[in-house]
């Protein structure tokens, strides 16, 4: 465990131990944590409490991210209604659950930062031809010119919700969010043991996702969101890449690796029922 996370789990059980619920100190405190530990400064500024955000949002122009924290209760409830938490259960999976939901708009400034390295990796290139956002703030002529660019964020942010199924950068950030939840859990002993169950299979899902109608969902994405882009760009940067990190980047995977993903969500489902 880095000392990133041993901060974050300090923090979720803290809360668990003295029977406090999610509120905003919660989430200040774990930003901070993940902005100070891994060099965010420059892409996270603050954090704003916006009901007319659902769950939560993060905006690159503005270095902020924006949280709901009554919608994102709700989402916290309904998911744990789906294993049947005890309570003990429940408070525990509502703090990593929100914390997943804080996380993954962590994910996405993670994700400006990397677009920011000019890093060569499969992630950069895919995140270069997706993340349209990036290219618009980041130009000069549109930068200049509030009007221009909102009304070009705003195309680019349409295509983007009707795709929003495929999309590479929150499949990315989901999974990356839901697995760090899931080690966190781990550690956290008997009481646990379910709720790392539903963090897995939330895990699974995002592997899942976009999968069961395309076989490619990054790329149909690219296509309609960035149709000019050369999908050969992309795999001619994958090198010898394994079943798992194609899950991650959204890209072709075998027929059986998402028969046996299937077979281990329903699996957890099913043993949740007991």
């Amino acid at each position: 465990m880095t000392s990133v996370d041993r901060e974050i789990y300090d923090l979720i059980l803290r809360y668990f131990n003295f029977g406090k619920t999610v509120d905003d100190d919660y989430y200040r405190e774990l930003l901070r944590i993940v902005v100070k530990g891994e060099s965010l400064e420059s892409y996270i500024k603050e954090i704003k409490f916006d009901e007319e955000v659902p769950g939560g949002f993060y905006t690159y122009s503005e270095r902020q991210i924006s949280i709901d924290i009554r919608s994102s209760s709700i989402f916290a409830n309904r998911e744990a209604r789906l294993f049947r938490f005890f309570d003990e259960e429940k408070r525990l999976a509502k703090l990593l659950i929100c914390a997943h939901l804080l996380l993954h708009e962590v994910e996405h400034a993670k994700q400006f930062k990397l677009l920011d390295s000019s890093t060569d990796s499969v992630e950069y290139e895919i995140l270069k031809a997706s993340n349209l956002e990036h290219e618009l703030v980041s130009r000069e002529d549109y930068s200049e010119d509030n009007e221009l660019l909102e009304s070009m964020l705003g195309m680019w942010q349409s295509r983007y919700y009707k795709y929003y199924t495929f999309c590479p950068e929150e499949r990315m950030a989901d999974i990356g969010s839901y697995k760090r939840c899931y080690e966190l859990s781990k550690n956290m002993g008997s009481i646990a043991l379910r709720v790392s169950d539903y963090l897995l299979y939330s895990l699974y899902l995002s592997y899942l996702k976009g999968y069961d109608e395309i076989s490619n969902p990054t790329k149909f994405y690219l296509s309609r969101i960035n149709p000019k882009f050369d999908y050969a760009i992309i795999e001619s940067s994958l090198g010898d890449v394994s079943v798992g990190e194609r899950f991650y980047y959204g890209i072709d995977v075998p027929l059986g690796a998402k028969k046996i993903l299937h077979r281990k969500s329903k699996a957890l489902l099913m043993r949740s029922k007991r």
